[in-house]
């Protein structure tokens, strides 16, 4: 008929089970395969990337909704929806907390990167290596062993997968981050406020700095950024940009040793370290140790002036207790070309 849509090819139904897929998760928390116990496998049809694709993200479709329901089930997160004041006909999104978000003396926030379902830091490690890894959940239980709150922020859900409309208060990234401040993290009793941010993560933290400005550095004890893709020239205070000097850590990739101190001039505004791996997406992995050493060395100073400590005494030293570089465990599909809703890397 004439001035209709041409007809979509219709995308495949494999189903919304990991024994859909043929697969299973291990004791390891390892994607694997029912028949064989072999790991993902991207190239199911040889020759027909489409189908690939299509399958691909159907199943990782399967494991984001594993995660979301993990935060809650396993590590007794609360899953709690926004706007707080959504009608019942508007699109929502949600983050998570743990029931002791507000009351907690320490409060950590995980802000993930461009294109990962909530919960994740890489999904390129999550279906090829490791769900533990990939996802947030190896920081979450160090974080509860050490007495943190947590929140969980969204920000990739800007919009209704059906509809398409935005989701207000999340119309984007940055938009969700400084809703979830407003409503949320302002209501914290916290002593102090660590934020762990990865790649774009480190744009939408930056952001919250440049709008909240006293607020955010009174507030915010300490910054991690793993390979922040932030700039630091987007800060219009010179009193933002000396404290982000002071109070925050970039771990990038880099060849070099873990916690190898990196070039001091450049674009994140804050002292840059090896995060002891050479590919984005495990740079938030393979720094852990470090992370929560450099926040429990800044936790001492908690009550002091918002200036703080240098990063460059609190945050050093190896977090591994080791000076080996990371194996680089190289993705067997890497962090490339068939990862298209994502950041590239991750």
């Amino acid at each position: 008929m004439a001035g209709e849509t041409p007809a979509r090819k219709l995308t495949p139904i494999f189903g919304t089970t990991f024994a859909d897929f043929g697969y299973k998760i291990d004791s390891e928390t390892r994607l694997r395969q029912i028949a064989n116990d072999e790991p993902f496998e991207f190239n199911v049809r040889q020759g027909d990337k489409r189908w690939n694709q299509m399958h691909y993200e159907a199943l990782a479709d399967v494991v984001g909704k594993y995660i979301e329901d993990e935060l809650v089930a396993t590590h007794g997160f609360d899953r709690v929806v926004i706007p707080v004041d959504a009608n019942l006909t508007e699109p929502t999104s949600k983050i998570f907390l743990t029931p002791d978000a507000f009351t907690a003396d320490r409060l950590l926030l995980l802000v993930a990167g461009v294109g990962v379902s909530v919960g994740q830091w890489a999904r390129s490690i999550v279906m090829n290596d490791s769900i533990n890894e990939g996802s947030f959940f190896n920081y979450i239980v160090q974080a509860k062993s050490e007495g943190y709150g947590i929140v969980v922020l969204d920000p990739n859900e800007t919009r209704d997968s059906a509809t398409e409309k935005p989701i207000r208060g999340s119309e984007t990234a940055v938009r969700h981050t400084s809703y979830v401040w407003q409503h949320f993290i302002r209501k914290a009793k916290a002593a102090g406020i660590f934020i762990v941010a990865h790649s774009y993560g480190g744009v939408c933290t930056l952001a919250l700095l440049d709008k909240y400005q006293d607020e955010f550095m009174q507030r915010v004890t300490a910054i991690a950024f793993t390979d922040s893709v932030h700039d630091v020239r987007s800060l219009k205070s010179r009193q933002c940009k000396g404290w982000l000097q002071k109070n925050a850590v970039n771990w990038a990739t880099s060849e070099k040793s873990l916690n190898i101190p990196l070039s001091k001039n450049n674009s994140s505004g804050c002292l840059k370290r090896s995060a002891g791996h050479p590919l984005h997406a495990y740079t938030t992995v393979t720094a852990q140790n470090c992370v929560f050493k450099y926040f429990s060395a800044k936790s001492q100073h908690l009550g002091e002036s918002e200036d703080g400590s240098e990063a460059s005494e609190s945050g050093s030293g190896n977090g591994s207790g080791s000076s080996k570089t990371a194996s680089p465990r190289s993705p067997k599909r890497g962090c490339g070309g068939e990862r298209v809703r994502e950041c590239a890397q991750c």
